[in-house]
């Protein structure tokens, strides 16, 4: 795939609970970022950069690291709860490994989300 600035996707819409159920899911491969924003808002434009400089410099990325940004009101009660910050005005990034939470940044905080994503995203698979 060519990375040239622009030239590739780096976050996905998760349009549905049963997606970000999904999206959950597939933590048991990836490091997967929700990013939690309200309808009248719009996912967080502030971070992508970090998002892009994290896919430029991961070997295989696309096979590590997932992104999907995630309008509030297709989540269930159960998938906000325990997120402190779901519902204000300010973006939450939710990270899962393992289909557990190891981190929740609220606010466009792009220096520590880059840091979380560094240090915690799979190792690049040997293949046999």
């Amino acid at each position: 795939m060519s990375r040239k600035k622009g030239a590739f996707q780096v976050t996905f819409p998760c349009e549905s609970a049963d997606a970000i159920d999904a999206a959950v899911r597939e933590s048991d491969k990836k490091l997967v970022v929700l990013d939690i924003y309200q309808a009248w808002a719009g996912p967080c434009a502030a971070v992508e950069p970090c998002f892009r400089k994290a896919f430029l410099e991961l070997d295989q990325a696309e096979a590590r690291l997932k992104v999907y940004t995630v309008d509030e009101t297709v989540m269930t009660d159960a998938q906000k709860a325990g997120l402190p910050g779901a519902g204000t005005c300010r973006p939450l990034f939710v990270v899962y490994k393992n289909r557990a939470i190891i981190s929740k940044i609220q606010g466009a905080n792009a220096p520590e989300l880059e840091t979380i994503i560094m240090d915690n995203v799979p190792p690049v698979e040997e293949k046999e």
